[in-house]
């Protein structure tokens, strides 16, 4: 289910379960694991840059000499090896000097933890293990909320006021894909830095494309309140929305926590069930992705979670796999037809859930291999079969 989790038969599961209930990444792997030409910007918490299954793909500023002070490849900020620390943190302001916190960590590792190292979790696009895949670009909007707690506690924090600089910086440094797990801001600040990101991500000064893809994907999980009102930034035309969608297909519900929804969603993707009751407990409905390592903490280095939070960089690492497939400086591959693509391919689950939902999770479940291998709706002719949404489903319980 999702990305990661316990390896085995979901049947030691109980029935609840719904095979297939994932992004079809292993059949996806077999034409791309990700690019580390691929960059993907995650606006959050600070990440650890020292997780071994992240390690190897952590964006490193080619430009930049680590903690010498200097600007050193003049693009207005100091020491930003990793990315950049946009919010304040325990020893003061924005510095290239990141906090890693659980929250963008293990959104990070959904995204890009190593494949094929031994280690923990194959992250959607995390390489093949003889290549190493995307690359993640550190862009740390979020900073500890007691900072007298911190190091220490790296699951309380606070969502700070500058994210919308951090969309210019990502654009202006490489990433052509932004991961956000965040929202509840509606201005026109923000909205202008967002399309700025959509418009000038992969592309130089002069309009010329210097990146895997002309322009950038901003994706957003769509919130946890179980509300249709339309939630911001994910609700503008600029950005993708991501519903949280359970182990069964259907729209997260459980008591008063649930997935948003509404016609403003674009795509749905595996958000976890960790409390106890339809699904087991957390070990088996859960998202278990990477969080702080034993390098900051001594402690674990993995963990189960649920949420949009985790449905958006599930999104996002399929997006990933699209650029590093499709993409390339000479390819002319656009930031449109990469939606499209995402969008199109999408699996419906309108009956998965009631008729109150119908139409309110966007296009459906994202389906990396789908995306990889057409466009146009399902039922289209693949290459070697023939595929309609139930046959590829059936399919999928077969491997």
């Amino acid at each position: 289910y999702g990305s990661g989790g316990p390896a085995g038969d979901l049947n030691r599961y109980n029935g609840n379960f719904k095979r297939g209930m994932d992004v079809n990444a292993i059949r996806a792997w077999e034409i791309t694991a990700g690019s580390p030409d691929v960059i993907v910007a995650v606006l959050d918490g600070g990440i650890d840059f020292k997780h071994p299954d992240l390690v190897s793909n952590i964006w490193i500023n080619p430009g930049e000499t680590a903690e010498n002070g200097i600007d050193d490849d003049n693009n207005g900020y100091i020491d930003d090896i990793y990315g950049f620390r946009f919010e304040d943190g325990p020893e003061g302001s924005g510095s290239g000097n990141i906090h890693p916190l659980n929250h963008g960590t293990h959104c990070a590792g959904i995204i890009a933890a190593a494949s094929n190292n031994n280690t923990g979790i194959a992250g959607i696009a995390g390489g093949d293990g003889t290549l190493p895949g995307v690359k993640i670009m550190i862009c740390q909007i979020a900073h500890p909320a007691n900072p007298s707690e911190y190091p220490g506690n790296y699951d309380d924090m606070q969502f700070g006021t500058k994210a919308a600089e951090s969309f210019l910086y990502a654009a202006e440094n490489g990433a052509v894909i932004a991961s956000n797990s965040w929202g509840g801001v509606d201005n026109e600040s923000y909205r202008l830095a967002i399309r700025y990101f959509v418009e000038n991500a992969g592309l130089d000064e002069h309009g010329t494309q210097t990146g895997p893809m002309r322009g950038g994907i901003v994706i957003f999980s769509a919130g946890n309140e179980s509300s249709e009102s339309p939630q911001y930034p994910a609700a503008w035309d600029e950005t993708i929305s991501v519903a949280w969608l359970d182990p069964d297909f259907g729209l997260h519900r459980n008591g008063t926590t649930g997935s948003n929804f509404g016609s403003w969603i674009d795509l749905s993707a595996p958000g976890g069930h960790t409390a106890s009751g339809r699904f087991g407990n957390e070990s088996q409905g859960g998202i278990y992705s990477t969080v702080v390592s034993g390098n900051w903490t001594g402690g674990m280095n993995y963990a189960f979670r649920q949420g949009s939070s985790m449905a958006a960089p599930h999104v996002a690492g399929v997006a990933a796999l699209l650029v590093s497939h499709f993409g390339g400086v000479s390819s002319g591959l656009t930031s449109a037809k990469v939606r499209q693509m995402l969008e199109t391919s999408a699996y419906p689950v309108d009956n998965f859930n009631s008729s109150n939902y119908n139409e309110k999770t966007g296009h459906g479940l994202i389906d990396a291999y789908c995306a990889l291998t057409y466009s146009g709706t399902h039922g289209t002719t693949l290459p070697g079969q023939i595929v309609t949404p139930d046959v590829s489903r059936n399919m999928r319980e077969l491997m």
